[in-house]
């Protein structure tokens, strides 16, 4: 064999055993999971992944009592968003937070609205332009891959998401990829408390 040949060979082989490693790593980071009603049937440190919302219920995300029920005002109050600011709304839906991020970073600010549904991003596009809020970029991601460009961003939000993402190690990872130095990553979820009477 050429020694050409037999350079190309080798770094092909150590390149797929790589990625059959890479391959295994990352299934074996995820188990199967006793099927609830609203999860995959799959969990990641012990929890179950929760199926993702649909684009049918993008009506229930613009509904009214959220002001009340989640209080998006103290939410954005506290990431101290400033104008100027990059910001990536992960699992942006409707765009409900993301016109609320986009008006506290101006004209001079970005906010990426990632969805993994196109139907969502179409809603999402046509709720933008009906509050005529110009600096948004809607991406269409991946259940691995926000697509967000690297280094750009000052903070990325989740509202009530991670529990749906199907890879959360994978998508994490790539989401601190596209973080400035100092950038932040900020969860935001809901728990459903109940206490049982006597």
């Amino acid at each position: 064999m050429p020694l050409n040949m037999e350079k190309n060979f080798t770094w092909l082989l150590t390149a797929l055993l790589a990625f059959a490693s890479a391959v295994a790593c990352a299934e074996s980071r995820y188990a199967t999971a006793q099927g609830s009603p609203y999860g995959i049937g799959k969990s990641y440190m012990g929890r179950e992944i929760a199926q993702v919302m649909s684009y049918h219920g993008a009506p229930w995300l613009e509904r009214p009592e959220r002001l009340q029920e989640e209080r998006p005002d103290l939410v954005l109050a506290a990431l101290d968003l400033k104008p100027g600011m990059t910001v990536a709304d992960i699992g942006a839906g409707s765009g409900y937070y993301t016109s609320r991020i986009a008006e506290r970073v101006g004209k001079t600010g970005t906010v990426y609205a990632v969805d993994v549904q196109p139907e969502m991003i179409e809603i999402l596009k046509k709720n933008m332009a009906e509050r005529g809020t110009a600096n948004v970029k809607a991406v269409l991601g991946t259940v691995t891959d926000p697509r967000l460009p690297a280094g750009t961003l000052d903070l990325a939000l989740m509202v009530d998401v991670y529990h749906e993402l199907e890879y959360p190690y994978e998508m994490l990872a790539a989401i601190v990829k596209a973080l400035k130095p100092g950038g932040r990553v900020v969860f935001v979820a809901w728990a459903v408390v109940t206490t049982a009477g006597t």
